[in-house]
């Protein structure tokens, strides 16, 4: 079960990663180039089918500050927010700063979707709350997390262990994509 995350009582099923994201519409996912998301918006355009009428394609990457009101209407946009028939998957990230989040959950809908005990904004806003209370200040969980300078890059952006260049702060991310949602925690870098 997910720390913090208990009383909710979630069918949690192991976590698989499909080869392509589906949209949920019939041309997108069997005609049109693979993958959709792309580096800029003109290619991202033309990768939408034009029978595609009512996907709906969101990254929102949210400060831990009073996120409950963009959540919410993003899951009401997505349709997702009175949703209780899916299913739901989680993965602890092994080396955080490298795949980009601490924590992610994955939910996605089909015929046989098993009927959840919550909503997705009742999720939402336990996961934020307990992603806090689990991690604390992230730059000494990271430290601990991470022992000794690891070689890499991305090290040296963030200036560890001593975070000089830039407080780290706890923050989160909501992906749609089509039938597709994910909500993740990530540690985020506030540049001086």
């Amino acid at each position: 079960m997910i720390d913090g995350l208990e009383w909710l009582k979630l069918v949690l099923e192991p976590m698989s990663e499909p080869r392509r994201l589906p949209s949920g519409d019939w041309r997108q996912d069997a005609a049109y180039p693979e993958p959709l998301w792309t580096n800029t918006a003109a290619e991202l355009a033309r990768r939408v089918s034009i029978e595609n009428l009512g996907g709906f394609y969101a990254l929102q990457l949210l400060g831990h500050l009073n996120t409950e009101p963009r959540a919410a209407e993003i899951f009401a946009a997505a349709r997702w927010a009175t949703t209780t028939r899916y299913h739901a998957s989680l993965a602890d990230a092994s080396r955080p700063i490298e795949e980009g989040f601490l924590r992610r959950l994955r939910f996605w809908r089909d015929a046989q979707a098993p009927e959840q005990p919550a909503a997705l904004p009742a999720v939402w806003n336990a996961f934020t709350r307990s992603e806090a209370e689990r991690l604390g200040d992230i730059e000494p969980w990271l430290r601990a997390h991470y022992g000794q300078r690891p070689e890499s890059e991305l090290f040296d952006w963030i200036d560890y262990p001593g975070f000089d260049c830039g407080t780290m702060t706890l923050g989160f991310a909501i992906f749609v994509h089509g039938g597709e949602l994910h909500i993740w925690s990530r540690a985020a870098h506030a540049h001086k």
